[in-house]
């Protein structure tokens, strides 16, 4: 038995009953919202996601209809404040910017694009900007599904607004997505999946829409049961790799605070996790996996021509040209290699190799 579910921290205080109940909980995934330097808050037996924004309003969202170029000053702000957290390896992108139409669509993918590539540079997984409830538009989902096939994620908020059961439209949206996706032709395979917010909202109200606002009262017995439901869903759909509900130690969000579930929530997690040392393993390393898609035009050349792969497949720009690149690994000369290919132009014979010291 195991569990997606980890935490979710808004403001950086991390009181004694909280590292109590995250360690309790086994390795889990722990998203921080615009961290500082401490280091390893909740320990280090967690994967910790950042997500920053930039103050009031978060104009960083206005980022993503710019495009490659919005990806450049999103990067330029989210670089600085990471220099002196090395020890953060996932970073999510701008908050619920919602896409309307198909030029935005494009825009969104360009921003996504480039930023993953600027994260991979820099040694760190871009996991991909949120959509928040009933987005992504599903007619939009063949355009927008070519960003998550080069970032390899998809990042998702998920909220029922009675209880958290899967429809496909609230909960389980991004499965629909994936269909969709599937049926236009976009190979999604090797797509990971962040629900990076659950919960119950009904419009996002921080007061009045929560689940500790309801009527007649939810007790945290049969929040944290909807939890575990929605976990099994996720699991049973092969490429969630976390679910993190909507907040601990939250800033103006009162009816949404997790803090009154969290010893049950603890104990759950506890039972499920303590004591299965193979499963545990599996679980802190989950992480480090880089899913293969052996279709790909530039992993079957690499295979066909006997090297190890050494990196994954990235895009970028050179003298005005879109090129597709993917290192790889000669063991027969100990040397670097580079394959990469103009896009569009998927022929053996299109393949520039390029070979490095190692």
């Amino acid at each position: 038995m195991t569990s997606l579910l980890g935490y979710q921290i808004q403001q950086q205080q991390f009181p004694g009953w909280l590292w109590s109940a995250t360690n309790r909980s086994g390795s889990c995934w722990i998203k921080l919202i615009n961290p500082w330097g401490y280091p390893y808050p909740l320990g280090k037996g967690h994967t910790y996601l950042a997500r920053f924004h930039w103050g009031s309003g978060e104009p960083d969202r206005a980022y993503v209809f710019q495009g490659a170029l919005g990806a450049e000053q999103w990067w330029w702000g989210t670089q600085r404040r990471l220099a002196d957290m090395p020890w953060i390896k996932y970073v999510e992108g701008p908050n619920e910017q919602h896409i309307q139409n198909a030029e935005q669509a494009r825009l969104a993918v360009d921003f996504e694009c480039a930023a993953a590539d600027f994260c991979r540079e820099d040694c760190l997984t871009y996991v991909g900007r949120s959509h928040g409830v009933w987005w992504p538009q599903f007619d939009l989902v063949p355009i927008l599904a070519k960003a998550w096939a080069h970032v390899g994620w998809y990042n998702g908020h998920e909220y029922g607004m009675e209880r958290l059961a899967w429809d496909g439209q609230t909960v389980g949206r991004f499965a629909t997505c994936f269909a969709i996706a599937r049926e236009a032709g976009v190979d999604l395979s090797h797509v990971k999946v962040l629900i990076t917010e659950t919960g119950l909202d009904r419009a996002g109200n921080p007061y009045d829409d929560g689940w500790r606002a309801r009527s007649p009262r939810i007790s945290p017995d049969s929040m944290v049961n909807q939890y575990r439901g929605y976990d099994l869903d996720c699991q049973a759909h092969g490429q969630v790799v976390a679910i993190l509900p909507f907040v601990w130690m939250h800033n103006y969000w009162p009816s949404f605070d997790q803090g009154p579930l969290t010893v049950v929530y603890a104990d759950l997690l506890e039972s499920i996790r303590g004591g299965d040392v193979d499963q545990q393993l599996v679980d802190a390393f989950r992480p480090a996996i880089v899913s293969h898609n052996s279709d790909a035009f530039l992993y079957k050349i690499g295979r066909s021509r006997g090297y190890e792969w050494a990196g994954d497949e990235t895009r970028q720009a050179v003298n005005g040209q879109i090129y597709i690149g993917q290192w790889w690994f000669d063991p027969s000369t100990d040397e670097h290699v580079l394959l990469s290919v103009r896009e569009g132009h998927y022929t053996e014979g299109d393949v520039i190799e390029q070979r490095i010291a190692n």
